[in-house]
């Protein structure tokens, strides 16, 4: 795959738009000057996706402070408030918000963010109202965003959709499950990456590895190995080895300003893998799901 076509994959994360986010990040939210350069560069290297959530903060409000005629928009609705009964009327409200703060007509997609809603009680609800947003024409796709593929595997079962959204990291490689990735295939559904980066852990420094994550050091240290021995660096590695796989369509990056854009466009190249790349590998689900975090 070109550099060309690697970088046509990138869609444009912006969780760090609204909040502080990662466990690198050292200064909040992006700032609307250092979004409208993101914007210009996605525009020029032709980054044409943006990812986004409607319950990112003020994300989606900044985004619609720029004009987006040239991008295709991913929104993900939130949880399923408790209590809530019309289901179909709270997301066709929550979705026109989401509109009017983009200053969009329609949106390219939009996926469930909480997947245990499309299990639940009210899953076929919830379902029914995505499906009335794509039959209107108010999004040309819809989708479901994962931590569990058991729960994946599940819901596509179930429904019907055309994207779903994983975590896939050189740590958390689960997506590439040869009878998952078939059974995608068969149901033609898209794969969108995300975390690639595992929310910054990956590009983390030694303090802050050993910090909170010492009891991974034999990871760390099989990480840096590997980097050193192949002449290359964390970043290289994690970032081209997602954006390789032929089976994932889309990857979802985020940055906190546009130099780490920079950096990250000119650390696209093809990826070789070489020997003992599968001692990089993790199952750990203490790691590799960063809501477990919080129990290390």
């Amino acid at each position: 795959m070109t550099q060309k076509n690697c970088i046509k994959k990138i869609i444009l994360g912006t969780a760090q738009f609204g909040e502080k986010y990662g466990i690198t990040n050292k200064v909040g939210s992006t700032q609307h000057c250092e979004i409208k350069k993101i914007l210009k560069i996605c525009k020029i290297k032709k980054i044409r996706f943006i990812d986004s959530a409607m319950n990112y903060g003020k994300a989606e409000k900044k985004l619609g402070l720029n004009n987006l005629k040239d991008f295709k928009i991913i929104t993900k609705i939130p949880s399923i408030p408790i209590n809530k009964k019309d289901i179909k009327s709270w997301v066709i409200k929550i979705t026109e918000r989401t509109l009017k703060k983009l200053k969009q007509k329609h949106l390219h997609a939009i996926l469930v963010h909480d997947s245990s809603n499309l299990v639940g009680s009210q899953k076929n609800e919830l379902y029914e109202a995505i499906c009335h947003l794509k039959k209107t024409g108010i999004v040309k796709k819809i989708g479901v965003s994962i931590y569990d593929f058991e729960e994946m595997k599940k819901i596509i079962s179930e429904y019907k959709i055309d994207i779903v959204q994983v975590p896939f990291n050189i740590l958390d490689r689960r997506i590439l499950d040869k009878k998952l990735l078939n059974l995608l295939k068969r149901k033609k559904i898209e794969i969108h990456a995300r975390s690639i980066f595992l929310q910054g852990l990956l590009l983390s420094n030694e303090d802050t590895r050993f910090k909170k994550f010492r009891r991974f050091k034999k990871l760390w240290h099989n990480i840096d190995k590997y980097c050193t021995k192949n002449k290359t660096n964390v970043l290289n590695l994690a970032l081209n080895y997602v954006l390789s796989q032929k089976q994932i369509k889309k990857v979802i990056i985020g940055f906190e300003d546009s130099k780490q854009l920079k950096q990250i466009l000119l650390n696209t190249d093809n990826f070789k893998k070489k020997v003992n790349f599968n001692k990089l590998i993790s199952r750990d689900k203490l790691l590799i799901n960063p809501n477990n975090w919080k129990k290390i």
